[in-house]
């Protein structure tokens, strides 16, 4: 009897979980549709609403980014494109996509150039999500068992040779992988960025109302929040320029 019932039960998830995944495959075909048509809000909403129950799904943010932009709501597109990049960093059609909608913000501001080597680094730190630097570094750890027991237990010294280098450079390969993915990580954690919402908003000297105008920034710019204070975030730019905003006012990547 409880075997029997075991089985329904399995039977029963097994069902509502093909049902939810049909209900998640149609809605996505839908918004596709309304895209195609030209209908981009009601796209936007149904997209909006498998995000709720998929947050870290890259493609999904990259189509709501689509939605906003042609809806020409600058701000959001971009957020969206960011947030796709951040999930998936090799992802090649929203990077087109954010260059396409930066190219329409107002704001154009000259970086402080990094120190060459620093930026190769970083460059190469940003290949990839963290998890995917972890999860191959784990493969070859894997990997080197397979090549130790080549070596423990076969009797052809060539292949023993074989095994045993190999194990070697498959140890060192995979730890230092894990050290990639624990400094991409870290990149990420330290590095917090925002979009500004508004079509226009003052950056001040302090976190008050009444405090001094520094600079102006426009939709669609990215900052870097360097640290929060009562409501208010104190922001860092490419430029070097720093000051404070309303927390309400930017979108937080």
């Amino acid at each position: 009897m409880k075997i029997k019932f075991f089985f329904l039960l399995l039977s029963a998830l097994f069902y509502f979980n093909n049902l939810c995944l049909a209900e998640r495959v149609n809605t996505l075909q839908q918004a596709s549709t309304l895209y195609s048509e030209g209908k981009y809000e009601e796209a936007k909403d149904l997209y909006e609403k498998l995000l709720l129950q998929y947050p870290e799904n890259e493609a999904l943010h990259y189509n709501m980014g689509n939605c906003y932009f042609k809806l020409q709501q600058l701000s959001y597109a971009i957020y969206h494109f960011e947030k796709a990049i951040k999930i998936k960093p090799n992802y090649e059609d929203a990077q087109h996509n954010l260059q396409l909608a930066n190219m329409q913000t107002i704001d154009k501001m000259q970086e402080i150039p990094d120190f060459f080597i620093k930026k190769w680094i970083t460059g190469f730190l940003m290949l990839y999500h963290h998890n995917t630097w972890a999860i191959t570094g784990i493969f070859l750890l894997f990997g080197s068992i397979v090549f130790f027991l080549f070596f423990l237990f076969s009797n052809i010294i060539v292949i023993r040779k074989v095994g045993f280098y190999s194990c070697l450079l498959f140890i060192v390969a995979g730890l230092l992988l894990q050290g990639v993915s624990y400094a991409r990580y870290n990149t990420l954690s330290n590095k917090q960025y925002a979009i500004i919402k508004n079509t226009k908003s003052n950056i001040l000297s302090a976190p008050a109302d009444d405090s001094k105008k520094l600079f102006v920034l426009h939709e669609g710019s990215k900052i870097l929040k360097v640290k929060e204070e009562n409501g208010w975030l104190f922001i860092s730019l490419p430029n070097g320029n720093k000051g404070w905003i309303k927390k309400e006012w930017v979108l937080e990547i």
